[in-house]
């Protein structure tokens, strides 16, 4: 039997974005998981979710099944932070803030060095042991900044060197 892991170690959202609430089972084709739709829950409308969110249901599994493949395989899981409290994610492989989240964390900076740096403490606070999680998040912030601006050719292109800096941030 495969290993069960908790949602927020395989799935990159959190806090109300994470619609699943566990894994029953996986292995290297299908996963199934339960989830719970609360009565105030974000898409409930009239007391009814929409049709529609059922993409996002699967979209969740697909991202909890890949990221179980991951973890089982040593590879690393991309996890997107909420909140300023990081040591949840102390055991994440990446983690991928967008600016006003790392902002929220480490305080403002001016330059990507002054990143680089307050990024270098966030991770020895946390306990990680890659260099390249600095420049992945680094990435992802810009790759943010591209499809804010509405250039999301410039965004795609960041995405191989982003799983590059990813591939080098295994342990």
């Amino acid at each position: 039997m495969n290993t069960l892991y908790a949602i927020e170690d395989v799935v990159p959202h959190r806090q109300d974005m994470c619609l699943l609430e566990r894994i029953t089972q996986w292995d290297q084709d299908t996963l199934e998981a339960e989830l719970v739709v609360p009565e105030s829950g974000l898409f409930v409308e009239n007391g009814e979710v929409p049709a529609w969110v059922g993409i996002e249901y699967m979209a969740q599994a697909i991202a909890a099944w890949a990221g179980c493949r991951a973890r089982a395989a040593g590879k690393p899981v991309l996890v997107d932070p909420k909140g300023s409290d990081y040591a949840r994610y102390q055991n994440a492989t990446v983690i991928t803030p967008n600016r006003s989240e790392m902002q929220e964390v480490v305080g403002p900076w001016s330059s990507e060095e002054e990143l680089r740096t307050k990024a270098h403490a966030l991770r020895a606070r946390l306990h990680e042991c890659c260099d390249a999680t600095v420049r992945a998040a680094h990435l992802m912030l810009t790759a943010t900044k591209y499809l804010n601006d509405g250039d999301r050719e410039a965004a795609v292109a960041l995405l191989p060197v982003i799983r590059a800096e990813i591939e080098k941030a295994r342990p």
